[in-house]
Parts: structure tokens; C-alpha cells; sequence
């Protein structure tokens, strides 16, 4: 009932425009991955699988093996 977060909200969207965002639905991976538009599964595999390795090289625990 009021505009008390009508700033908020306007931050938000130059922040989304900055990242590339243009369509819906739009789905950030990670914070760092900009996947736009309805995708098939095959690509959402490759873009978990992709994040999966970064994450496997980045793990204390890798490095140590």
C-alpha cells in the first residue's frame, strides 16, 4: 500500500541490467553464470557439471590429494 521500497526494488533492476539481464526468466548460477530464456536440460547438465569441477578445484581437500 505504500512505495517504501519502490528504491529498493529500482536498485535491484540496475544491478540485474547491469549483469546482462533482458528476459524471463532469467537464472543466475552461482553468482556469476547468466542463463536467459527457457533452456533444454542438456545445457543446464553442462552448466552444473561446469560449476561442480570449479568447485571440485577450488576445495581445500583436492588440493591436498
Amino acid at each position: 500500500s505504500s512505495d517504501a521500497d519502490s528504491d529498493v526494488v529500482a536498485e535491484k533492476e540496475i544491478a540485474d541490467r547491469q549483469m546482462g539481464i533482458k528476459s524471463v526468466p532469467t537464472f543466475i548460477v552461482a553468482g556469476q553464470h547468466v542463463v536467459q530464456g527457457a533452456q533444454p536440460p542438456d545445457l543446464w547438465q553442462r552448466v552444473l557439471a561446469e560449476l561442480a569441477e570449479m568447485q571440485e578445484s577450488q576445495s581445500p581437500s583436492s588440493a591436498a590429494e
